[in-house]
């Protein structure tokens, strides 16, 4: 059985991988959404490598 700080890292989202680093970056990170022609993208800080990326 998870402990709550487990449940809630569990539950998480991943928005994608960083493409420096290849990270997976939830999201938690990520700093701003957006839609572009109907399709959503977004920028995050790497939690490795702390660049800021749009994840893949």
């Amino acid at each position: 059985m998870m402990d709550d700080e487990g449940d809630r890292l569990a539950a998480r989202r991943s928005v994608g991988d960083c493409p420096r680093c290849g990270a997976t970056i939830d999201e938690t990170a990520v700093i701003i959404e957006y839609e572009v022609s109907d399709r959503k993208t977004a920028y995050a800080e790497c939690p490795a490598c702390e660049d800021v990326v749009s994840p893949r």
